[in-house]
């Protein structure tokens, strides 16, 4: 804010990046130090690679009794839709296009996969973006 009052009183307009300012090449220590307090690196599953070590953050040892992932609770294994390629294209072998829901009955009008479902999806983002500019292309 300070910067466009600056700006606004210069009668000037530019576009800057402040950020430097406020936050050090360190980050901000005071929130890392309360992470490095409570977590520890843990072991995740990730669509589409699996477990990947060390990914995640669990809790730490000390603080198990807070732990609801210690909860025994069901839970179903997650639901990944017949024909759904979301896990290739994450890993970048395939571009959105070449899964064969792609703007086939799943677009972001009627998500099929996960990569569709939000607007930063991978394949929401092209559906959006990347068909336009290359039917514009063609």
């Amino acid at each position: 804010v300070l910067a466009l009052v600056g700006q606004a009183i210069e009668g000037r307009a530019s576009i800057g990046n402040v950020y430097g300012r406020v936050v050090t090449e360190d980050g901000n220590r005071y929130a890392r130090d309360l992470v490095d307090r409570y977590f520890e690196p843990s072991d995740e599953i990730w669509r589409g690679f699996g477990t990947v070590p060390g990914s995640g953050l669990g809790l730490r040892s000390e603080w198990a009794h807070r732990d609801a992932s210690l909860i025994e609770v069901e839970v179903p294994p997650p639901y990944e839709p017949v024909g759904c390629r979301c896990g290739d294209v994450l890993r970048g072998v395939i571009d959105p296009p070449e899964c064969p829901l792609f703007d086939s009955g799943c677009d972001p009008e009627t998500p099929i996969g996960a990569c569709m479902v939000s607007s930063e999806g991978t394949c929401a983002a092209w559906w959006r973006h990347e068909r336009w500019t290359a039917e514009a292309g063609s």
